[in-house]
């Protein structure tokens, strides 16, 4: 953007401007176990009216926030996805509000996000177990999502 290069990783989330054109170069990457190459995407959303509008000028959010992969956004995010496919039922109202909600969802990701950078080691912790629940969690990956032993984390 504005001609510099940044590097995304997995979980960065990124918000510009409607009108701030930006260029995404995607290189697929390898997982490190099995060589596989994983899939990659750009998912954007655009939209428009005075609520948006206002809360876009008050918000003042960071172009750029890791907040890795939120279960709560994910299912908003598949939710707007599902109500676009369908045909002829597309409801304005209801995607009014979805867009609302996943507004107000990614604020609220967002100051969660910027408060664990300074919190204590317990804090980030269930941060991380919060946000992975859904998958199989190990004393090694929690650990390591702190930056601690196995033994000093349990």
């Amino acid at each position: 953007m504005d001609g510099k290069y940044e590097t995304i990783i997995p979980g960065d989330l990124l918000i510009y401007p409607p009108d701030q054109p930006y260029e995404l170069n995607v290189q697929p990457r390898s997982a490190p176990e099995s060589g596989a190459v994983q899939p990659v995407g750009d998912y954007f959303l655009a939209g428009n009216g005075e609520w948006l509008d206002s809360w876009w000028n008050n918000k003042g959010l960071p172009t750029k926030t890791n907040i890795g992969f939120d279960d709560t956004v994910l299912t908003l995010w598949k939710h707007i996805i599902s109500e676009k496919k369908k045909v002829m039922q597309n409801h304005e109202e209801i995607m009014d509000y979805l867009l609302r909600t996943l507004c107000l969802t990614l604020e609220q990701v967002i100051q969660i996000k910027q408060r664990a950078k300074g919190a204590d080691t317990a804090y980030k912790i269930k941060l991380f177990i919060e946000n992975h629940a859904h998958e199989s969690l190990s004393l090694d990956r929690i650990s390591a999502s702190v930056g601690l032993s196995v033994s000093r984390c349990s």
